[in-house]
C-alpha cells in the first residue's frame, strides 16, 4: 500500500496546517515534512531492500518495488543522487534477471511437427 494509505503518512501529511493556512503557510517549514522524511529515512530503507531483499521474478516483490518506487519519485526528483542511485539499482537488476532467463531452443522439425509446440514455447516464456 502506497504512503498515503499508512498511519504515519496520515497524522504528518496536515502536520501544522490549521484549519485556515493563511498567507504565511507557504514558507513554513512544517509544510516539507512529510517530503523530508521520505528523503531522510525511507529513501534509504526502500534503497537497502530493493537491492539486498527485492526478487524481480517474484510477482508479489516485484508488484512492492513499483509502489515504493512510484511514491519515491513523488517526493524525491529523480536527479537527486540517492534517488539516482536507487533507480540505477533497479535498472540494473531488472537487466541481470533478463540476462538470466533462458529458453532451450526447439528446433525448426518440432516447431513445425506440431502446432501446439508454439503455444508451449509461448508460455514457458511467459513463466521464465
Amino acid at each position: 500500500k502506497g504512503f498515503d494509505k499508512q498511519a504515519w503518512y496520515e497524522g504528518l501529511f496536515d502536520y501544522g496546517i490549521g484549519s485556515d493556512p493563511g498567507p504565511g503557510a507557504a514558507e513554513d517549514p512544517d509544510g516539507e515534512l512529510v517530503p523530508q522524511l521520505v528523503r531522510k529515512l525511507v529513501l534509504p530503507l526502500a534503497a537497502h531492500m530493493l537491492d539486498k531483499c527485492w526478487d524481480p521474478t517474484n510477482r508479489q516483490s516485484s508488484l512492492a518495488a513499483v509502489n515504493i518506487v512510484g511514491d519515491l519519485c513523488v517526493y524525491v526528483p529523480a536527479e537527486e543522487p540517492a534517488m539516482a542511485e536507487v533507480l540505477q539499482g533497479v535498472v540494473a537488476a531488472l537487466k541481470r534477471t533478463v540476462a538470466r532467463c533462458t529458453l532451450p531452443a526447439w528446433p525448426p522439425a518440432a516447431l513445425t511437427a506440431c502446432p501446439m509446440t508454439a503455444a508451449v514455447q509461448s508460455c514457458r516464456f511467459r513463466a521464465a
